[in-house]
């Protein structure tokens, strides 16, 4: 995201058509409230772990499937917020994120868990 909008302030891509973000001003919405931390320092690249973060987001996986796992099957997708606790949350997701770092993960977790709203 290399173009800022005049009007919104709105990060886009170069290839983005204009106006996408507001109509070129015609469209106002409230300001955001800031992010939670410590995804805003990720976000922001003020983390010790920014970098391992940022490289690992951009795509969206929106895939789905029952909510509980068979009983032989290991926990995937959603299934991974009823496995009963934090620790195997976070190890299931570091199986499935090869590269990711359990403590990065378990702050995240946290994080969803405290602003659940």
């Amino acid at each position: 995201m290399s173009l800022k909008c005049t009007f919104s302030g709105a990060l886009k891509f170069e290839a983005e058509a204009s106006g996408l973000c507001c109509s070129n001003g015609k469209v106002s919405s409230p300001e955001l409230p800031q992010l939670p931390e410590p995804l805003n320092s990720l976000m922001e690249g003020n983390h010790p772990k920014s970098k391992e973060f940022l490289s690992m987001i951009g795509q969206v996986y929106d895939k789905s499937g029952s909510l509980m796992s068979l009983p032989n099957e290991e926990a995937m997708f959603l299934q991974i917020y009823f496995l009963g606790n934090e620790e195997a949350e976070a190890k299931r997701r570091c199986k499935l994120i090869p590269g990711t770092t359990k403590s990065l993960i378990e702050s995240l977790q946290k994080m969803l868990h405290e602003n659940n709203h």
